[in-house]
Formats: C-alpha cells, sequence, structure tokens
C-alpha cells in the first residue's frame, strides 16, 4: 500500500470500506476496498467469490481490478477509478434522454452477457453498482456474484428490494442469472421514471409494487411461483395488470416491449442478456454512432433500419465493445437459466489483451494479483464487416 493515498471515502458498505485514491507513482486515481473482515492467508482471499470473478472477467463493461494486497490480516482491493455511479449520474439530470438511456442499457447488457456466459451472474445489480465514466458504462461491486452452475440452495437475501426478483422475494433457493435481467429492467424503467418503479419498503410491500403494475401472476404462466408462495404461506394480492406504456409514458414501444419481456414473473420468460442485445429497441442509429460507424444521410432514419447493410452493421455494433472484445450474439438457444448459449466469444484472448499474474507469496503480506496495462492492438471495423 505504500504507492497508495488514501483522499477520500466514497462507500462504506457491508463488507467493505471504499475510498478514492491516488498511485503515487503514476498520479493516476484509483478506488481502494478495504475489506472488513480479516484474513490470515492467500488461500482464503482467493476463495472468495468476489474475487475469483474479478480475476476471470476481463470486459470493457467491467470494472477493472488493478492489484488484490494482502496487509496485516487487511485485504485490499484496488480497482481503476470511475467518477460517478449511475443513481449519482440521473440525480443530476432533470430527464436522461432515450438515446442515453438506449446506449447505458446496451454497455449493461453487453456486460452482463459476457458475465453470464463466463459462468457468473451478478446478484446485486442496482444503480449504486453501476459505474459511468463519460460514454463508458461498468458493472462493479462483484460481492454477492456467484457460479450459475452451483449447486443449491442459493442464500435467499441477494439484490437490494427494490430491484429483486418475484422469485427471490419467495425465497427461492435456486434462481439463476433472470435475476439480473429483472433487476435491469427495473433500472431501465427508473432511467425513464426519474425514481424507482417498484419501492416497497418490505418483502410483502415489494411483492405487492410488483402486482399494481404486472398484474396477478396466472398460475398456468408461473406455476413454480405458486408452490414457492404456498411454501411460505404467501397469497398473491388480486390486482389487473396497468399498461407499461401509462406507467412509463416517455419509453418507445420499443423499449416498453423490451420491458415487458424483462419484467416477467416468470424467470425462464426472461430473455437472456444476448436477446435483449438482439431486440428492436437497440435496433437503431443511435447505437451504430456509438460504435463508430459512418451513417449516410439518406440511412439516418430509424425507418432503414430493416435494410441488409443497416441489418449488418447492427448485428455487428451488437457483438463488440470499446476494448476490442467480441461476441457472436447471434446463437442463442434460449437456456435463460444458464444466460443463452453464447456461442464461444471472439476474444483475442486475456493473455493477448492483459498481462495478469498470480504472484506466489508464501507470506501473509504482498501483492497476490497483479494486472497491467491493456496491451491489446487495433483492429478495423470494415475487416469484420466484409
Amino acid at each position: 500500500m505504500e504507492k497508495y493515498k488514501i483522499i477520500e471515502t466514497i462507500g462504506d458498505g457491508t463488507y467493505g470500506i471504499v475510498y478514492k485514491g491516488i498511485n503515487t507513482e503514476t498520479n493516476e486515481y484509483v478506488a481502494i476496498k478495504k475489506m472488513k473482515k480479516k484474513y490470515t492467508d492467500w488461500e482464503e482471499c482467493i476463495s472468495l467469490k468476489e474475487v475469483q470473478a474479478l480475476i476471470s472477467l476481463k470486459h470493457s463493461n467491467i470494472v477493472t481490478l488493478n492489484e488484490l494486497i494482502l496487509e496485516n490480516e487487511e485485504l485490499i482491493m484496488i480497482f481503476e477509478f470511475i467518477g460517478v455511479n449511475l443513481f449519482e449520474y440521473a440525480k443530476n439530470i432533470n430527464e436522461i434522454p432515450e438515446y442515453k438511456i438506449r446506449n447505458i442499457s446496451f454497455q449493461i447488457l453487453q456486460g452482463l452477457a459476457y458475465m453470464h456466459k463466463n459462468n457468473f451472474f451478478h446478484r446485486d445489480l442496482k444503480p449504486e453498482n453501476i459505474l459511468i465514466s463519460g460514454d463508458q458504462v461498468k458493472l462493479a461491486d462483484f460481492g454477492l456474484a456467484k457460479e450459475i452452475n452451483c449447486n443449491p440452495p442459493n442464500t435467499d437475501y441477494v439484490a437490494t428490494r427494490w430491484y429483486r426478483s418475484p422469485e427471490v422475494i419467495l425465497n427461492s433457493d435456486k434462481y439463476s442469472s433472470p435475476i439480473d435481467i429483472f433487476a435491469l429492467g427495473c433500472i431501465i424503467a427508473e432511467l425513464y421514471m426519474g425514481k424507482p418503479i417498484f419501492p416497497g419498503k418490505s418483502a410483502n410491500e415489494q411483492m405487492n409494487k410488483i402486482c399494481e403494475i404486472l398484474g396477478t401472476p396466472n398460475q398456468s404462466d408461473w406455476p413454480d411461483g405458486y408452490i414457492l408462495a404456498q411454501k411460505i404461506n404467501y397469497n398473491f394480492p388480486q390486482m389487473r395488470s396497468k399498461k407499461l406504456k401509462h406507467i412509463i409514458p416517455k419509453a418507445s414501444e420499443s423499449a416498453i416491449n423490451l420491458l415487458e419481456s424483462m419484467l416477467n414473473f416468470n424467470p425462464s420468460k426472461r430473455p437472456s442478456a444476448v436477446k435483449c442485445l438482439q431486440h428492436s429497441f437497440f435496433q437503431c442509429n443511435d447505437v451504430l454512432k456509438f460504435y463508430g460507424f459512418k451513417i449516410n444521410k439518406e440511412d439516418d432514419s430509424n425507418n432503414d433500419i430493416n435494410g441488409e447493410r443497416n441489418k449488418k452493421n447492427i448485428n455487428f455494433a451488437m457483438s463488440m465493445n470499446s476494448n476490442n472484445n467480441f461476441m457472436n450474439l447471434n446463437n442463442d438457444d434460449n437456456n435463460n437459466l444458464g444466460g443463452g448459449n453464447i456461442s464461444e466469444p471472439n476474444l483475442i484472448g486475456n493473455d493477448n489483451l492483459y498481462n495478469s499474474e498470480i504472484i506466489n507469496n508464501n507470506s501473509n503480506n504482498g501483492h497476490l494479483y497483479s494486472n497491467n496495462k491493456f496491451k491489446g492492438g487495433k483492429i478495423k471495423f470494415e475487416d469484420l464487416l466484409e
């Protein structure tokens, strides 16, 4: 920790305190997370799901872990510093235009698609855990992250209440990546509305808030939900659904259609992150412009997105992120519980993209993990579109 200087406290959570700091050798700002629990050896540190996820996941829409330090029984994580979280960002804007909501949602979904493909789901997606710097959006705080294929039971206390999916509210222990999709649906709705869509003050009220808008779930549509409810002696309130367009009038029809699918009671019927990225909401020139494509004046209209050229560009824009990581988003077997069967991502390769190393250290102090600067080359869009 000698080369890092703490400037101020950013946040104080259940498991750790996060500070803004500076690397005195490079003068770069960093985020420093000090865990509250004491750790005595590296094996205990590396067994943390948060550490495993952060070391495994290399993506431009996921926050970068630079170093992992164990010092005097204190586990310290050094991250890249990102200016504000999505909650702070939205609080300072009177009304977020739809094109910005689209770009934010697109990047979050790219991070989730990559994360789910690599066998992790977040479990605590909320505006405070999404970071924004300029046009760049990154998922953060993987303290509750877990493997998708791990054996149940899963803990029933995950996610901040307002973003908690119905199956989690009903104490399911077999939930998986679809809970991230429901949470993101809540977040997207909040960006349009300027306030949470389901602001419950307790588990019962949370479910009531969901039913007030989505209506009472039909038993034939979600039989597992009724089994879960019966186990805890819960009776769904009898309510008629409201049109989301009336609740979120500023959202376009394609946005409403996407939200309706993401906020489905039945987790097996929610689209995977990949399917969300393929939705018509993202098939417009806003996305193409964001990823650097030149749009002809005659094509600069959402009415032209059915043209073959634009289809090709859209599919490619959906399959890349700004650090030249590529993923084929055209293959999904609808296995939503596993986040979708994404074909092998066309990554340049972690060894080529990052110079990361695990440093074997038998002492109880030192650096376990070091992630040096990104060193991948540039690839021309035109070469990949041919």
